[in-house]
């Protein structure tokens, strides 16, 4: 079946007339945990309504711009549920349409015209909301006697469900997870949304080991106003300070900072801040910081993991960093000291790149041994693109990270003075540096937008050992480079 293209323009339509008017908590912003249920994360603060259960039979058919058939239950909260589901009308020629299989969540529709236009608004900059951080919405109903919103499908499951199979999350685990949220964040307050409700159960787990920040169900934008939002919102242990004390200039990106670090420190040290049971293990040694710092739990913890994430614990949302975009910043700068694996590098850096973005930029490749690799599947996590201007590193620093050029120029200086330019597709740039562990001898900054991977040491060892022909040419680009470097200094 084919989409049913005049709803979709009746429906713009609609959505771009609406003038924004403040109203009562709309039934998107009312609760519901993702494909899991709400008992099990703890006592949410959101205020339950009458009881009105959502129950599809599997087989039932919802549509809007596309056709979906219910299947199995994966969730239900006090105020809708989520489905697993079958796009009947998926296209997969079209990079618009929703994947075969997809996650609905079912809510009661808007009784009054006010939260119609409110949820309107905000389906509209969740369908526009294009990260691979979070959970991508594909479609969205609000008529006939059900609203429902269609989103990706995460088939692993939750932090809640990963803390139940491993126990302490590993350190180098706990940087990509807190990448994976600033990157989600940061995307996300861009576009003027919070998300005001980050916890373990709103984390999902990707296909490559990364994560995804998911319910958005009571975000608003970054002008919060409590016409629009319940001052109940968050989840008990995971909430800023400033939230529940009903005061909508408390509120902004820098609460969703302290989500973020409450969820890294509760993944880190094992304890769940929503157990009262852990109630007196939680009383913060400085009254400045709302939890004990994350090495009283975990001596093996990194100091500087810990103070990044102790950071956006401050209970005066002031002292916390500026934004989510300050944080990541941190992290590549951080990257040149701590052994911080590719993926969290990549997620740290660049812009969001999207599947058809890689793809054009893979078939645009010259080289058959590197169309080849990157073609390689899970490869794509090591791809990052870097802005005109961004530092891929920083000379005199310690780096972990080798670059492969695959596009662009790059602009190698020495003590300010610009000593070479690299645009040669397959040229590694860095290597020694990461083979040795010894100082950075030249900064290096993209001119123009750069299309490199990023290998730390031991992903840099396994490539050249799954593709010889990669160790070769790597030795080849070395020896080059320091015969081009001779005939500079002779």
């Amino acid at each position: 079946m084919k989409p049913q293209g005049d709803k979709k323009s009746s429906r713009e339509a609609e959505t771009e007339s609406s003038t924004f008017i403040p109203a009562p908590p709309s039934a998107l912003f009312q609760k519901t945990e993702e494909y899991q249920d709400a008992s099990a994360q703890g006592e949410a603060s959101t205020k339950p309504m009458a009881d009105k259960n959502i129950d599809l039979p599997v087989g039932m058919e919802l549509s809007s711009k596309y056709t979906y058939e219910i299947g199995k239950p994966l969730g239900r909260g006090g105020f809708g549920s989520v489905y697993l589901a079958k796009c009947l009308s998926h296209d997969p020629e079209d990079d618009d349409s929703p994947p075969e299989q997809v996650a609905i969540k079912v809510y009661h529709a808007p009784q009054d015209s006010d939260s119609t236009k409110l949820l309107k608004r905000e389906l509209a900059a969740l369908l526009a909301l294009r990260n691979d951080r979070i959970p991508r919405v594909y479609d969205w109903s609000i008529s006939g006697p059900y609203a429902f919103t269609v989103m990706d499908y995460f088939p692993k499951g939750s932090l809640t469900d990963l803390r139940s199979l491993m126990g302490n999350m590993p350190s180098e685990m706990a940087w990509r997870l807190l990448a994976d949220l600033m990157a989600a964040l940061n995307a996300a307050h861009v576009a003027s949304l919070l998300h005001l409700d980050i916890k373990p159960g709103n984390v999902l787990i990707d296909d490559h080991g990364g994560f995804v920040l998911t319910d958005f169900g009571i975000s608003q934008g970054s002008m919060v106003s409590w016409n629009i939002v319940d001052p109940g919102i968050g989840t008990r242990g995971y909430h800023a300070p400033e939230q529940p004390k009903l005061h909508e200039e408390l509120i902004d990106v820098r609460t969703d900072l302290w989500g973020v670090g409450a969820t890294v420190w509760s993944m880190f040290t094992g304890l769940e801040l929503s157990d009262s049971k852990n109630k007196p293990k939680l009383w913060p040694e400085d009254p400045e910081l709302g939890l004990p710092p994350m090495t009283k739990f975990r001596p093996d913890c990194p100091s500087e993991l810990n103070n990044i994430v102790m950071s956006l614990l401050h209970v005066d949302r002031t002292d916390r960093p500026s934004c989510a975009a300050e944080v990541l910043q941190r992290m590549v700068q951080l990257s040149g000291e701590v052994p911080i694996d590719s993926e969290t590098i990549s997620a740290a850096v660049g812009m969001p790149i999207s599947d058809s973005e890689r793809a054009q930029m893979v078939s645009g490749l010259i080289d058959p041994l590197w169309a080849s690799v990157c073609r390689t599947r899970g490869f794509h996590r090591f791809l990052v693109r870097f802005e005109d201007g961004q530092h891929l590193c920083h000379q005199g620093e310690k780096s972990y990270s080798t670059y492969l050029l695959l596009k662009g120029r790059v602009k190698i200086t020495r003590n300010d003075e610009v000593i070479a330019n690299e645009s040669r597709e397959g040229v590694f740039l860095g290597e020694i540096s990461t083979l040795t562990g010894t100082e950075r001898t030249a900064s290096m900054l993209a001119d123009g937008p750069v299309w490199a991977c990023v290998f730390n040491l031991p992903d840099l060892e396994k490539l050249v050992t799954c593709n010889p022909a990669v160790g070769l040419r790597m030795i080849k680009s070395l020896a080059q480079r320091i015969a081009e470097d001779r005939l500079r200094t002779s």
